[in-house]
């Protein structure tokens, strides 16, 4: 699996949202604790992510946490027979973000 860190950031970036945005809309839907620019920035690169803080992130990006993992898969970890229909689940996935 790819850093889901850097899976936060495609999506973020991907949806035209700078760090301070993303924490803007967090602490505007209740997140369960204050969320800083230098917080998103951390979490984006050291990659440390607790299970609350993934919902929160998901929801203020407006995504599914399945797509984040789809996303943040890496192809190679999929057995080969497999991997077409990965292929165009990730197509979909990315289609819909």
């Amino acid at each position: 699996m790819k850093k889901i860190g850097k899976t936060i950031k495609f999506i973020r970036e991907r949806k035209g949202l700078s760090t301070s945005d993303l924490a803007g809309k967090m602490n505007d839907i209740d997140c369960r604790y204050l969320i800083s620019k230098n917080d998103i920035e951390e979490i984006e690169n050291e990659d440390k992510v607790n299970k609350e803080f993934l919902f929160d992130v998901c929801k203020a990006l407006d995504t599914s946490i399945y797509f984040m993992f789809v996303l943040s898969e890496d192809p190679k970890n999929i057995p080969l027979y497999k991997r077409w229909i990965f292929r165009i689940l990730k197509r979909i996935v990315l289609f819909l973000i």
